[in-house]
């Protein structure tokens, strides 16, 4: 003997399973929001840990996991761009010094002489 369930019972468990998502996929988002205002490093395991959820929520819901994953890149952009100007101000800085202390030899090589 089957039972069947209820249309209006189905589409409250259906209107229940869907809020109980977006109320996850709102905690991601602000634990994204979160780490991103702490300059904290954004990874899907830093999402996981900050917004309570599950990694097999973040995972296998779509929507979750297009937002830690667009989270991230952008973070590692970021990160990437950070450690190129740090670069490129050293590479920039050398060159600089290297006149100064050329100037300076010359100069201290004038004094001497004189």
């Amino acid at each position: 003997m089957t039972i069947k369930t209820p249309p209006d019972r189905t589409a409250q468990a259906v209107k229940a399973r869907r809020q109980h998502s977006n109320a996850l996929l709102n905690r991601v988002r602000d634990a994204i929001a979160e780490l991103h205002k702490d300059h904290a490093r954004i990874t899907k395991s830093a999402i996981v840990r900050r917004s309570g959820v599950s990694g097999t929520f973040l995972n296998q819901n779509a929507e979750a996991r297009a937002l830690a994953e667009a989270a991230v890149a952008r973070a590692d952009g970021h990160h990437a761009q950070r450690r190129q100007q740090a670069v490129g101000h050293i590479n920039a800085s050398w060159p600089e010094r290297a006149i100064n202390a050329e100037q300076g030899l010359k100069q201290a090589t004038a004094e001497i002489h004189t």
